[in-house]
């Protein structure tokens, strides 16, 4: 089998509808279809009669494969294997070290992915699914950059009423990797006529194409290896990866099934489907053909990322080789749109968790890429100091938000501390200068030693004592008078003003913040949440 690689690189935003229902919101696929440039190559090669034309686009034995987003490594994402889950309470940031708004997210904790088709799994209490994304061999997340495009129509010039919409678009700039593949029998000649055609210009792809949507390029990619991972041996069961979506049918009726069977795959019919482990999502779609301006018949299929797993009989060997040999060319119907790939045996689905490929490997020669200077203009430095101080702003409020759940949830006691006590410490967190001397203001010189020779006296740990003694420098507006008593009341061995202490203590040094200002500004929104966390559990006076 030939592989022909493309890099498709959109021109403007592209709508690529999921369905072509009109209900509802409009959303779009986060990658391009085979059948998209399938026809493109109609556009350009089809002719009526011609033993080409049945050769590439009627016999399966040219296959346009979807385009998925690219990965770090310059290949194709995959479709994220509906059998990855993850326990209902573990957040997909401790999986993957992920930015706001970034495309690749490299991974982070693979433990905290659960293969369900591996018996060896221990499944969690509430397993649930991955959101809809892309995987890279190296396990990285691949999110496709989509926005959403109000548009109106018109009459007579002029916007109509009530006929208000959006379109989820892909947006420009975007790129995805492409595979054509061609079954060795075909002439070598189709393979120039397949680049010429897909390469001599733009091309368009989804709806609204008359309306600045959809124009592409594509470009040859021939020195990357884009082909299926080799399979892995296995005595027992047989792992079958829907790279694309699969539409197979009833061998009796002749009608899509949403039941696979062994022998849908060229398989034993002795073959059992493991149903507990496979893992299996349907849609169902009416692709639009261009070129009579109507929807083709609706396809029901089993949809990209699906797992099915195939248990093999007691005593019967196999050769896993030889089944992803007989299944290179895909299976079911529409295999010339890309359906119907499936990948055997694949070295992620093998184990749990899943083990990837390592990450490539930056060129130690090259020099370090550098972001480029910014230009010397007012407004560029504006906006960069605004960025700033949002992202130091979000910093102080995750640290004051950490430190409020220790009086929410441990210290009851601190409900007697009132509103006013509370804008007394932001005000003198938004006068000091230094966390030393805020420090100093609110406990006293003393304050620290005090507690380190309580603790001992106890045989405690710090900030773990009932009861501070009265020492020289001791003089802090949380530590004196009627104040110091609100704030020194105990709870369970610890009052608020041993919680604020640790906590300001636990932000110096090694292994600490470092940063003063993040630090008071923490201190500042601290100050306001508690009262209104206090008033909510019914705690406190508002006074």
């Amino acid at each position: 089998m030939r592989h022909l690689s493309f890099v498709v690189t959109l021109e403007e935003d592209a709508v690529i509808s999921q369905h072509s229902g009109t209900a509802g919101g409009h959303r779009s696929l986060m990658w391009l279809p085979g059948a998209v440039f399938h026809g493109a190559l109609a556009r350009a090669l089809y002719t009526p009669g011609s033993q080409a034309t049945w050769t590439i686009f009627h016999s399966g034995r040219v296959r346009c494969l979807p385009a998925f987003p690219l990965t770090e490594d310059g290949r194709p994402a995959m479709p994220m294997p509906r059998c990855f889950q993850r326990d209902k309470g573990t957040d997909e940031k401790h999986i993957w070290a992920s930015t706001k708004h970034a495309v690749i997210s490299p991974l982070r904790n693979p433990s905290g992915i659960c293969n369900m088709a591996d018996p060896r799994c221990a499944r969690p209490p509430q397993p649930t699914q991955f959101k809809a994304a892309f995987l890279s061999r190296s396990g990285a997340r691949v999110e496709g950059r989509q926005a959403v495009i109000p548009k109106t129509a018109t009459h007579g010039g002029v916007a109509r009423d009530q006929h208000l919409f959006a379109y989820q678009v892909i947006r420009a700039g975007s790129q995805f990797g492409l595979r054509v593949d061609i079954d060795d029998d075909v002439d070598a000649a189709v393979d120039a006529a397949v680049i010429q055609a897909l390469t001599s210009g733009r091309v368009q792809v989804g709806r609204s194409r008359s309306a600045e949507f959809g124009s592409a390029t594509l470009k040859v990619k021939n020195d990357a290896d884009w082909r299926p991972p080799a399979p892995t041996a296995s005595s027992a069961d047989v792992v079958l990866y829907c790279h694309t979506d699969l539409l197979v049918l009833d061998p009796v009726s002749g009608q899509p099934t949403l039941t696979p069977r062994a022998e849908h795959f060229g398989l034993p019919a002795d073959w059992v489907l493991d149903a507990g482990r496979s893992f299996v999502d349907t849609r169902r779609y009416a692709p639009f053909n261009a070129h009579r301006r109507r929807p083709d018949a609706e396809r029901q299929v089993i949809v990209q990322g699906s797992t099915l797993v195939f248990t093999v009989p007691h005593g019967a060997r196999v050769d896993v080789a030889e089944v992803a040999k007989a299944l290179a060319g895909g299976v079911g119907a529409h295999r010339e749109s890309g359906l119907g790939q499936v990948w055997v045996n694949p070295p992620f689905l093998m184990t749990s968790p899943p083990e990837f490929e390592a990450p490539p490997a930056s060129d130690g020669d090259s020099a370090p890429a550098t972001a480029p200077s910014p230009p010397d203009d007012p407004l560029v430095t504006w906006l960069a100091a605004a960025r700033d101080e949002q992202l130091a702003l979000r910093e102080a409020s995750a640290h004051a938000m950490a430190w409020s759940k220790a009086y929410d949830e441990h210290i009851p006691a601190a409900g007697g501390i009132t509103r006013s006590q509370w804008a007394l410490v932001r005000d003198e967190a938004a006068r000091a200068t230094t966390l030393e001397g805020l420090m100093t203001r609110l406990f006293g010189s003393g304050y620290a030693a005090a507690a380190d020779a309580a603790a001992a006296a106890h045989g405690e740990a710090d900030g773990d004592a009932k009861r501070r003694p009265r020492a020289k420098g001791m003089d802090g507006l949380l530590v004196a008078g009627v104040r110091g008593r609100k704030w020194g009341r105990s709870y369970r061995g610890k009052s608020p003003r041993d919680v604020l202490f640790g906590q300001l203590s636990a932000t110096r040094g090694d292994g600490g913040t470092g940063d003063d200002r993040l630090v008071l500004r923490a201190v500042q929104i601290l100050a306001l949440r508690m009262p209104r966390v206090m008033k909510a559990r019914g705690l406190g006076e508002e006074r």
